[in-house]
């Protein structure tokens, strides 16, 4: 794995946004993560169905991809579940306190 190398200027006039793939995004992500200002804000969450507790939203939509045989399960969707009490992809959700 090669070493990356981030500089930024002030007056950088090529300055914009970038895509970049998924692999290379969470490589990036891995070596940035130890300069992080602030510690990831995670909450736990419940399926009220099964009473499966996750860590967090991103996990529990990967058990929704697994589970329902989807290749995309969006995370903001369980959140939104848990703020209003709803259901999201056949699923009611709560926050886990």
């Amino acid at each position: 794995m090669g070493k990356f190398t981030i500089m930024l200027k002030e007056n950088d006039e090529s300055q914009g946004t970038y895509r970049i793939n998924s692999r290379t995004f969470d490589i990036l992500k891995k070596y940035l993560e130890p300069y992080r200002s602030l510690p990831p804000k995670t909450r736990k969450i419940r399926c009220v169905e099964t009473g499966k507790i996750f860590n967090s939203a991103r996990e529990a939509s990967d058990w929704v991809e697994f589970v329902r045989e989807i290749s995309y399960c969006n995370m903001d969707l369980i959140k939104n579940a848990c703020r209003r009490k709803g259901t999201s992809f056949g699923y009611h959700w709560e926050f886990v306190d």
